[in-house]
C-alpha cells in the first residue's frame, strides 16, 4: 500500500500537499480517478480518489475511512541525545518511527556535541519513514530540553509504567545518582 500524507484531513475530501501531489501525479503519473491511501498522522487511513490530479495541489474524495488504525494500548516515548554525526541520529530517528515509536524528546547532556536540531528536516524526515512503514500515527517531536529536566518530568508526568535508561559506560555514577530518587530501571 502507497500513503500520502496530509495533515488537514476531512471527512469527505483533502487536497495533498505540493510535495505530496507531485510525487503522486509527476512521479507516480496518477490521474483523476485513481485510488490512493492518505493519513493525517493521527490514525486515520483513508481510502481516497483523486477527483484533481494537479501536481501542485491534487484533491481527493475520501471513499472509506478507519480512525485508530493500527492503535496500541499502550505508549513508547524515547529520549536521545542528538550525536555529533547527524546521519547516524537521523538514521535512528527513522527507526524509531518504522517501528511505532509514539513520541520522541532530543535531550541535551553535559558532553553534547550537537545541541540544536534542524525541525523542518527532522519532521519531513519521520512522515516519510512513517509512510515508508505504513503506520497512520507520526511520532510528536518534542524541542530539545536538558536531561536534568528530562529526569525531573519523569517524576511529574503521572505515568507508572516501566522507565528504562540505556547507559553504555560501567559505572556510570552521575547517572545513577540523577536517577536516585526515580521510578527508573536503569540497563
Amino acid at each position: 500500500m502507497l500513503l500520502y500524507y496530509t495533515p488537514d484531513l476531512s471527512q469527505t475530501t483533502a487536497v495533498l500537499s505540493t510535495e505530496e501531489s507531485h510525487h503522486c501525479v509527476k512521479v507516480l503519473r496518477k490521474k483523476a480517478g485513481d485510488t490512493i491511501h492518505i493519513t493525517d498522522g493521527k490514525g486515520t487511513l483513508c481510502k481516497a480518489r483523486i477527483v484533481r490530479a494537479d501536481r501542485e495541489s491534487c484533491g481527493v474524495e475520501v471513499i472509506d475511512s478507519k480512525t485508530d488504525y493500527g492503535k496500541r494500548d499502550f505508549h513508547l516515548h524515547i529520549a536521545i541525545a542528538p550525536t555529533k554525526n547527524n546521519t547516524r541520529f537521523e538514521w535512528f530517528l527513522e527507526k524509531a518511527t518504522e517501528i511505532g515509536i509514539d513520541e520522541i524528546s532530543p535531550i541535551i547532556c553535559v558532553n553534547s556535541e550537537r545541541e540544536t536540531i534542524n525541525r523542518e528536516r527532522i519532521e519531513k524526515l519521520l512522515i516519510g519513514a512513517m509512510k515508508q512503514s505504513e503506520r497512520t500515527y507520526l511520532p510528536t517531536l518534542n524541542e530539545p530540553i536538558e536531561l536534568n529536566v528530562a529526569l525531573s518530568n519523569l517524576s511529574t508526568d503521572g505515568n507508572t509504567n516501566n522507565r528504562f535508561i540505556a547507559s553504555y559506560e560501567d559505572g556510570n555514577d552521575e547517572l545513577k545518582n540523577a536517577l536516585q530518587n526515580q521510578t527508573v530501571l536503569l540497563y
